[in-house]
């Protein structure tokens, strides 16, 4: 059986509360972005009824209308955003933090996402592919911006759309080419709600030690999202991701880092009990000075 990568923002998952676009009820994005494809209702209607990877198969044979390559980048951003404005997904998408959000696959799909190579674990790898990776922007820019009204638009207005697909390719974020090189494994089946939560926090450091790095390194193979206060700490770490490739960070309040699960506490070789984000249980701490200790 062939093994395929699980984005968690995957369009082919199931929606609690379906999407209703011009009065038909869809119940995943991939049957509203297929339907689209066509201009007759009553192939809209079936296509919706569909389970959504056969939907998929169904919009494959069917007769493109005319406009589709100017226009799918719009339908497809209509069709997001009625499922991101639900708060179970908008507070996923939000929990992104600052992560640049790639539709790794393995499925040759250059045109929504990025292809790659997958491990035995379904792990996305990495391996210098290129690819538009418009789903993965598309999320981004509804992530990060307001919202674009489409209240009032009509799948069946060409004008209309081809003004919003301009629109929308003209704001995305560019393709970030630092990525296709990266040798992280990511986790892409994990949602961000459930990929494990980690506050780095504590004393200003020149640089990052080897035992830092070894410390970050094992949060980066975990797909840990990283939480950080703006700090001179903060600033040394943020540098060395970066280093990485690695986006999967989230800027929080001081008095924030005590709602992650984890925390990784960065502390010269004073005491620690000013520091009380986490329970002891709950926290690795790293000595700088002199030989580290975990606990």
């Amino acid at each position: 059986m062939v093994k395929y990568i699980e984005n968690w923002f995957s369009n082919m998952a199931k929606l609690y509360t379906p999407i209703i676009i011009e009065g038909i009820s869809y119940c995943s994005i991939e049957n509203a972005y297929q339907a689209a494809k066509t201009l007759n209702v009553e192939k809209r209607a079936h296509i919706a009824a569909l389970e959504p990877g056969y939907s998929k198969k169904v919009g494959r044979n069917l007769k493109l209308r005319d406009d589709w390559e100017t226009i799918k980048v719009a339908v497809m951003y209509i069709a997001l955003m009625q499922k991101f404005d639900q708060p179970e997904w908008k507070a996923e998408l939000k929990a992104t933090g600052i992560e640049y959000l790639v539709e790794w696959n393995n499925w040759k799909d250059e045109i929504w996402g990025i292809h790659c190579k997958i491990s035995p674990k379904a792990f996305a790898i990495p391996n210098g592919k290129s690819g538009n990776n418009y789903l993965g922007r598309l999320l981004m820019f509804i992530r990060d911006n307001e919202a674009i009204d489409t209240s009032s638009y009509s799948l069946d207005d060409t004008q209309q759309l081809r003004t919003l697909n301009d629109i929308l390719l003209g704001k995305l974020v560019a393709p970030d080419n630092k990525l296709l090189n990266s040798t992280t494994h990511y986790e892409t089946s994990l949602v961000p709600s459930k990929r494990m939560n980690v506050a780095v926090y504590g004393d200003a450091i020149n640089a990052v030690t080897p035992e830092i790095v070894n410390r970050i390194d094992n949060l980066i193979n975990l797909g840990a999202q990283i939480h950080l206060c703006n700090s001179p700490l903060a600033s040394t770490i943020k540098d060395y991701l970066d280093s990485k490739c690695y986006s999967r960070i989230t800027w929080v309040n001081t008095q924030d880092l005590s709602n992650t699960q984890y925390g990784l506490l960065i502390k010269q070789d004073s005491g620690i009990n000013d520091y009380n984000y986490h329970p002891a249980s709950k926290t690795r701490i790293v000595l700088v000075n002199k030989e580290t200790k975990l606990c």
